[in-house]
């Protein structure tokens, strides 16, 4: 029996660069169970949030909406990048 190749890619899983986005594949250490388990996975999702925030900082290109004229545009840009920062330093120290 031939395996075939998957050809398909579903679009949601392309970024405007054409390229397949990263999923999530997070495998659990069965052999460990309780508290260090859970903490792994934690961190493992803390750092995949972290890599999608960076990814939002670079689509939204924050310094050209803060450096916008329409003072309205501006102060919501800077308000959510400053919390996109303070996010991802809280994720960082996970």
């Amino acid at each position: 029996m031939e395996i075939g190749k998957i050809n398909r890619v579903f679009p949601r899983f392309i970024s405007e660069e054409n390229c397949v986005r990263k999923l999530n594949f997070y495998l659990p250490d069965r052999s460990c169970k309780g508290g260090e388990a859970l903490e792994d996975l934690v961190k493992y999702l803390a750092d995949d949030l972290i890599i999608r925030l960076e990814e939002l900082e670079k689509e939204a290109n924050f310094e050209f909406l803060m450096s916008l004229g329409d003072d309205e545009i501006s102060n919501e840009a800077h308000l959510l990048y400053q919390e996109i920062v303070t996010l991802k330093t809280r994720l960082q120290e996970l």
